[in-house]
């Protein structure tokens, strides 16, 4: 019964993780619109250092926090594994692979790729 409950609490960590890459990507994307929309007459166009720094601070943070969830989900999973077999049910966990590898990469790359091109975005609207 108590792994049963592990189990649940560590699918609701896995699951924080995919939110969590998700709404950081979306933050930063509103950033860079934010950003980019003030390009065009606001008052931030006299700062383009200040704002490019902020943007790519930003980008690199946001990430770092991608990857670093994207392990996190997996290190959750092993752990998920490591129960479901004590209780009997290691059928319900299935292996999707490698960390690092192939399908398990589509998410983070997404995301990594999302917040590259709103950076240059950024920074094409700001080194005129």
């Amino acid at each position: 019964m108590v792994e049963e409950t592990l189990i649940n609490l560590i699918q609701a960590r896995m699951d924080k993780c995919t939110t969590e890459q998700f709404w950081v990507t979306g933050a930063i994307t509103g950033m860079a619109v934010a950003l980019i929309s003030e390009s065009l007459n606001g008052p931030l166009e006299s700062y383009p250092l200040i704002v490019i720094g902020v943007q790519i601070f930003l980008a690199i943070w946001g990430v770092y926090f991608v990857i670093y969830r994207h392990w996190s989900f997996y290190n959750l999973e092993k752990k998920q594994a490591v129960l479901a077999k004590k209780v009997g049910a290691e059928s319900y966990i299935e292996r999707n692979g490698s960390l690092w590898r192939g399908h398990s990469l589509s998410g983070v790359g997404f995301y990594v790729l999302w917040i590259v091109i709103a950076t240059f975005g950024v920074i094409a609207c700001y080194c005129d």
